[in-house]
């Protein structure tokens, strides 16, 4: 069932849907009268909604029922990217959204290739929406100003587990599956740019507190690590 995240909250028994998400239940899926729908509303509650009426470029929708469904995590996860390029960006909202990342942010790294800040909220907020409506979260992904390295660590002082994915991480260091086994409220995971990091990024990140990890023997490129640790971090956490 199609699912729709709306601007308002849901106060009586009959709501109007209209604009962007109008359009896509009238042309796009091409729905009819008594067909039925889910909507998330701004307080994050999901009802069952059947369709009334399309007038004035409005649909008018009864609501049936709230819902009791929870398709979030049961821990708060931040995605902090080094800085990419925009396709490769939309790619891992997208995908982050799908694997339950509750914040996500932009890093400007040593490294990064794109020296340009893309902050084009409209755009990745709409990518968010229609994501999240796809894989039926009950939260939308909020997206944080790109940040500096040393804006980051200030920011990350609120979470009690911050990791950085590195293919050097000594070998010596507590594994990734071994700190998602300690009980977590808020993670912070930080993945790097085309170029990586550089090792003076790494020993600032170490002396904040940040845990290094490795994603395995092989390589990843900067739009495949972030959805490798959301996976990890999402099985780990679903299977408490």
């Amino acid at each position: 069932m199609q699912r729709y995240f709306i601007d308002q909250v849901v106060k009586a028994k009959e709501i109007k849907i209209k604009d962007s998400d109008y359009h896509h239940i009238k042309n796009v899926m091409r729905m009819v009268k008594d067909d039925l729908i889910e909507i998330v509303d701004l307080d994050g509650f999901i009802y069952l909604g059947r369709i009334l009426d399309f007038n004035n470029k409005e649909v008018t929708i009864a609501i049936e029922e709230k819902l009791l469904e929870n398709n979030e995590l049961n821990i708060e996860v931040t995605l902090a990217l080094g800085l990419v390029n925009r396709n490769k960006t939309e790619e891992v909202l997208r995908r982050a959204v799908e694997l339950g990342a509750n914040k996500f942010l932009s890093v400007k790294l040593k490294r990064s290739v794109i020296k340009h800040i893309d902050d084009k909220l409209d755009r990745k907020e709409k990518i968010v929406k229609e994501a999240s409506e796809q894989s039926k979260r009950s939260k939308l992904m909020a997206i944080e100003e790109t940040k500096t390295l040393k804006e980051l660590i200030e920011y990350s002082k609120d979470y009690d587990l911050r990791i950085c994915c590195y293919e050097e991480a000594e070998k010596n260091t507590k594994s990734l599956k071994d700190l998602l086994k300690e009980k977590h409220k808020k993670i912070l995971v930080l993945t790097g740019p085309e170029g990586g990091f550089e090792e003076s990024e790494i020993e600032i990140l170490k002396a904040n507190d940040f845990k290094i990890v490795s994603l395995g023997k092989r390589i990843l490129r900067a739009e495949t690590a972030p959805l490798a640790i959301m996976a990890i971090i999402a099985y780990e956490s679903e299977q408490n």
